[in-house]
């Protein structure tokens, strides 16, 4: 039992979507996990809006990667400083908290973490206007060797529970492993007896 779409497409074949305490869909996890995506879209829309525009009301925008420097880079090597910035439109006159949930996934798949303003009481950076910035740091990168992407999506931090834009597979990296650990992470680790 989820909420978190992006979770439940990966682990589940078949999913029941159940509202008021009635059975709304049931099929494909694609089919229904999209179904009630656009559902809990026009909803927010509906209430923040007034009558729905088709206008997203927060948009994922530019995603750069940068190494410990600020240069922007494609490729790490595990335990290198890792920093990333998303740029988020807000629709013009609306009130949400802008905020972001990011999974940073390995190239076959594999969800490897996932970050959320909402979970961490982050807020994004205000640039004018609408538009906001989203800045993650990750001082020690913990990934071992292999091709990773994100996927992005943008969430009211005051109402987590509806990603209102999900942009899968941006921002392509690799990470280059120049030790002999084997798996998807580096664990800090002593070995060693208790004695």
């Amino acid at each position: 039992c989820s909420h978190n779409l992006f979770q439940v497409k990966k682990l589940c074949a078949q999913v029941l979507w159940l509202d008021g305490g009635h059975v709304r869909m049931a099929g494909s996890a694609a089919e229904v996990c999209d179904a009630y995506a656009d559902a809990m879209r026009e909803t927010r829309t509906a209430e923040a809006l007034g009558p729905v525009t088709g206008e997203r009301l927060l948009r994922v925008g530019d995603v750069t990667l940068r190494d410990a420097a600020g240069r922007e880079a494609l490729e790490f090597e595990t335990g290198q400083e890792l920093r990333l910035e998303i740029l988020v439109r807000r629709a013009p006159g609306t009130e949400i908290s802008p905020g972001v949930a990011i999974g940073l996934v390995r190239a076959d798949g594999l969800v490897c973490h996932c970050f959320a303003t909402s979970e961490e009481g982050a807020r994004l950076q205000s640039l004018g206007g609408d538009t906001f910035l989203a800045e993650l740091r990750i001082p020690e990168l913990a990934l071992l060797g292999g091709n990773y992407q994100l996927n992005v999506a943008t969430i009211d931090n005051q109402s987590p529970l509806v990603m209102l834009d999900v942009q899968e597979g941006l921002a392509p990296f690799s990470v280059v492993n120049p030790g002999t650990d084997w798996g998807v992470s580096r664990i800090p680790h002593i070995w060693g007896s208790s004695r």
